[in-house]
């Protein structure tokens, strides 16, 4: 397997890319120059592409190589699985649209542990705190003062009903209002309703009645049009064949 801090490092499988990729050799020798050890050659590698827009070409042209990335990679590992592989490209083609400026040359990054020097605190844990939104108090609007209707009776309080320690609530009569039977309107309305449905179907049945009468009747007037005719049709074709015989018998005497 590859790593940052195994014996295989990333950074033996990075310097790859001039055979993948040809003239990118002036890249590599730029990142040799600037850094010492295998993890910080990797860090001025992985930083350089950025800055160039260029880690998903390099990135791209190594994990292509098939021969090459198995080589360094178990059968299961992200850039040899065909799935994770192409995922894994697609996402990286999306930095291409970001520019970076990170610095190149720095001392510390061939430090195994440059980023606990750098910040110690980013490799703590905290406790993730989740403050849960205050929900504002509803506001109470004061409520107008109910006047009496003209159909309440204005109470009176008598003397003698006034005590020491309690009074007792004035009555008020309301007016009574006399509710529309709304059950008999319904019903009535109903009533209508199936009422003129019951003409109109009637109706419908007297029309369909008498055009059917009416058709019957031009049927018996067709048929007998067409007796009519085929009996003069036959009286002619008799008056022809009788003059046709009388013409012969003449001819023969």
């Amino acid at each position: 397997s590859i790593g940052v801090f195994s014996r295989v490092t990333l950074w033996q499988y990075l310097k790859n890319l001039d055979s993948c990729l040809p003239g990118s050799q002036s890249q590599l020798e730029w990142v040799t120059s600037s850094a010492k050890s295998d993890i910080g050659l990797a860090r001025v590698f992985f930083r350089y592409a950025l800055n160039e827009q260029a880690l998903y070409e390099f990135l791209s042209a190594l994990i292509w190589n098939d021969t090459l990335t198995k080589k360094y990679y178990q059968p299961q590992a992200v850039f040899v699985m065909e799935d994770t592989k192409n995922l894994f490209l697609v996402l990286l083609e999306n930095l291409n649209q970001i520019k970076f400026r990170l610095f190149l040359k720095e001392e510390a990054l061939n430090e195994p542990t440059y980023w606990k020097d750098l910040h110690p605190e980013a490799l703590v844990r905290k406790p993730v705190i989740v403050e849960e939104p205050e929900i504002p108090k509803p506001v109470e609007t004061p409520q107008p003062p109910i006047e009496p209707s003209d159909g309440d009776i204005a109470a009176v309080i008598s003397p003698s009903v006034i005590t020491d320690n309690s009074i007792v609530a004035p009555t008020k009569k309301k007016k009574r209002r006399k509710k529309k039977k709304v059950a008999e309107i319904s019903a009535a309305d109903a009533l209508k309703d199936a009422e003129a449905e019951l003409e109109a179907a009637k109706q419908q049945k007297e029309n369909s009645a008498q055009k059917e009468e009416e058709d019957q009747r031009k049927e018996a007037m067709i048929l007998a049009e067409r007796e009519r005719a085929e009996k003069l049709q036959r009286e002619r074709e008799e008056e022809e064949r009788r003059e046709r015989e009388e013409k012969e018998k003449n001819q023969k005497k």
